[in-house]
């Protein structure tokens, strides 16, 4: 599992090479929940579906928290569509990324940012 740098340009192919083992592994507050490496700082992620939060190491939880998880590791991932209003790629069927977008106005895609914007006019 490589530290690719975010791009702007995002593959919409199907690719079944994800490199997250989360659905597989019980979360472990010792084991990074993303690349299974042992926690020695604690960072905090994405909800899951029983109430608690997925448990990263600090180099998956700095790209968690800077809103750049799945651009880094998702990226030959299904599942990616453009807002309508800003373009900006968003990850729409991914739990990592749930919380950024999912909004939809006037029958279209918006990211948070945007439909924020939007709402407040």
């Amino acid at each position: 599992m490589g530290s690719s740098s975010p791009s702007s340009s995002f593959s919409s192919s199907a690719s079944s090479s994800s490199s997250s083992s989360s659905s597989s592994t019980v979360n472990n507050p010792n084991i990074c929940m993303h690349c299974n490496s042992y926690i020695t700082t604690l960072v905090n992620g994405w909800p899951l579906g029983d109430g608690t939060v997925a448990q990263l190491c600090h180099r998956c939880g700095i790209f968690y928290q800077e809103g750049t998880f799945c651009e880094t590791f998702h990226r030959n991932c299904t599942g990616w569509l453009e807002c309508a209003v800003c373009l900006k790629k968003l990850h729409t069927n991914c739990i990592v990324s749930r919380s950024e977008v999912h909004f939809k106005l006037f029958g279209r895609l918006c990211c948070k940012v945007c439909a924020k914007k939007l709402i407040r006019r």
